[in-house]
């Protein structure tokens, strides 16, 4: 080895190379030099965005909600650059449902040169898609605080009772009822109005229909409480359907105002069927669903009606089966 190195050494001597070759590693590294003052890149990190999915389905879980873009090109014209001159698209068209499979990401360039190079960190999410739900669920109002002393909260009324969620259908199938934010009911001695917001849950899947419901609430003067034991029925029944549920009987406790009489007599109790949402094709496959449905307590006048304060249980799983 020793002796093939002299003889290069020889070489290079011999034909003055050494000159040469220190111009060109010069030159090399002049232009590596320029060329790093003239280069440069950014990176942002964009949302990314889905398109030919179709209205009845919806996208319930991605791996990455932001991809990280990195940009490289002339300094001088990175200038210009912003990620606004950008987006991520994912195409959904030839999507599958029920599989949390991985799909490339394409970007879209918005006055955009071709001069630059970009390259997106990961190149693809995965993604799970589902059938979209729309359901009907009860608004429960919530309240927090003491009333003036010797006054009571009767029940609180939202109007309206029912709004509208919308999303994957693995998470609204399980979702029968949303909370209000809490109303303050300290010192009061009179009953009152109050729009209150819906506590959201899972506002990132889940659509909703309002914000806000308007909420009534009495505050009574009262000598005592009492409870009832009341019928359950069920109103509205869809024809050709059966309907059979164990807890046909509800307790309700009640406000009992001074120098007044109340009875059982006086409250009702039953489920709408028209609540009740049957799905087709589970019913198709098993010949019965199980539901739940929501036990509506009135009293024959909205003044004895405010006397409410509760009933148990609120709600009943019922078997639907054909007639």
């Amino acid at each position: 080895m020793k002796r093939y190195i002299e003889i290069i050494v020889r070489i290079i001597e011999s034909r003055n190379l050494v000159p040469k070759l220190a111009s060109i590693l010069l030159a090399v590294i002049l232009w590596a030099y320029i060329s790093s003052e003239k280069s440069g890149e950014v990176k942002f990190k964009l949302p990314v965005n889905f398109s030919g999915l179709e209205e009845d389905y919806i996208v319930s879980k991605i791996s990455h909600k932001y991809v990280v873009v990195e940009i490289k090109g002339n300094k001088d014209d990175l200038k210009n650059v912003s990620s606004k001159n950008i987006k991520l698209q994912v195409d959904l068209a030839n999507s599958e449902t029920g599989d949390y499979k991985p799909y490339k990401i394409e970007y879209q360039k918005i006055d955009f040169t071709d001069d630059f190079k970009v390259d997106l960190y990961p190149e693809e999410v995965k993604v799970l898609i589902e059938k979209k739900l729309t359901r009907d669920v009860r608004v429960i109002p919530r309240y927090s605080g003491y009333t003036d002393k010797g006054f009571m909260i009767g029940r609180i009324r939202v109007n309206p009772e029912y709004i509208k969620v919308t999303g994957p259908g693995s998470i609204i199938k399980n979702i029968s009822s949303v909370y209000t934010e809490e109303i303050s009911v300290d010192d009061r001695d009179a009953s009152f109005r109050q729009d209150i917001k819906i506590e959201k849950v899972n506002e990132a899947e889940i659509e909703y229909s309002q914000s806000k419901v308007n909420a009534i609430v009495p505050v009574l003067n009262f000598s005592e409480k009492t409870t009832f034991e009341i019928p359950v029925i069920i109103r509205n029944k869809k024809k050709g359907y059966k309907y059979l549920f164990n807890a046909d009987r509800v307790k309700i406790s009640v406000i009992i105002p001074e120098n007044k009489n109340i009875s059982e007599d006086s409250f009702s109790a039953y489920i709408d069927g028209d609540e009740i949402q049957i799905d087709n094709d589970e019913f198709i496959r098993k010949s019965r669903v199980e539901v739940m449905g929501n036990i509506h307590i009135h009293g024959d006048s909205s003044e004895i009606d405010n006397l409410i304060l509760s009933g148990t249980p609120d709600s009943v799983e019922i078997v639907v089966t054909k007639e």
